[in-house]
């Protein structure tokens, strides 16, 4: 596998990742008037089964 680092759990200091794929900060547009709504969560929610390590 050409990029099997990435897929591998790593240790920076004290914090454990399970992998080296990063999901960065981001406007999303989805906060209505700045409060958290269910669009936003869901979004969250299926960003985390992803599997992202960060």
């Amino acid at each position: 596998m050409k990029f099997f680092k990435l897929f591998n759990p790593f240790k920076i200091r004290h914090l454990e990742l399970s992998n080296r794929i990063v999901m960065p900060a981001m406007h999303l547009n989805l906060a209505k008037n700045g409060f958290v709504d269910k669009k936003l969560i869901d979004f969250y929610v299926e960003r985390a089964k992803g599997g992202a390590g960060l």
